[in-house]
């Protein structure tokens, strides 16, 4: 009778300990973690900025040769087929701005959220941060392990001068 009531006993604490060990491992922080990366890109501050201050450039350069065009379709005005080359010239200079912009920019960005991410990590005792879009690279990832709102409050943070 008092054999079982021990092995009762222990079997209670056994219970208890390994309830308790499971407890602690479901609330601890997961050390592999996802962002939504064209979330965090479109979200980023330095995007926005960058994507403003490249309007404006845009803008004028789209202006300058919308005025080519309208000058090439007045009908009184004089050279008309230099002004044709001049208005080719700007047309392919203004795309060329375009895909330029948008590669370099958009590499200085990405270099710049990789940074913080490696910060980020570290803050948060994060092992691994997967970069997904929506149906690519993650089959499936539960919402807990999604932290893109708390990476993008981060690198906004630290891109303003925060710590």
């Amino acid at each position: 009778m008092k054999k079982d009531r021990v092995a009762y006993g222990v079997l209670i604490g056994v219970i208890v300990f390994l309830t308790v060990i499971l407890f602690c491992f479901k609330i601890s922080k997961n050390s592999l973690v996802y962002v939504q990366s064209s979330t965090v890109f479109e979200s980023f501050n330095m995007m926005k900025e960058m994507k403003k201050a490249g309007e404006k450039e845009l803008r004028d350069r789209a202006n300058k040769v919308d005025s080519l065009y309208y000058l090439l379709n007045m009908p009184d005005t004089p050279d008309k087929e230099k002004l044709t080359m001049i208005f080719i010239e700007e047309k392919k200079q203004l795309e060329a701005f375009q895909q330029e912009f948008v590669n370099v920019e958009s590499e200085k960005i990405r270099s710049r959220i990789s940074s913080y991410a490696k910060d980020f990590a570290d803050a948060n005792g994060y092992e691994l941060i997967l970069a997904s879009q929506p149906n690519v690279n993650i089959l499936y990832g539960d919402n807990s392990l999604d932290v893109t709102k708390e990476f993008i409050d981060y690198i906004n943070k630290k891109y303003e001068g925060g710590n």
